[in-house]
């Protein structure tokens, strides 16, 4: 049985850095995930500026 699953975050790397190694074991065994952020980090990071970030 495929299962989907949906990982919402604040922020654009949030969910990879805190779901990211999961999510890949979940998608090898064939099921769905989907990240979704809800700004779009124009304000940048400590690395990377806002409109790079963006």
């Amino acid at each position: 049985m495929v299962r989907r699953y949906l990982v919402i975050c604040a922020h654009p790397d949030d969910a990879d850095i805190r779901f990211g190694g999961s999510a890949v074991k979940l998608v090898r065994a064939g099921h769905l995930v989907k990240f979704v952020s809800i700004c779009n980090g124009d304000c940048g990071h400590f690395a990377m500026g806002g409109e790079a970030l963006a």
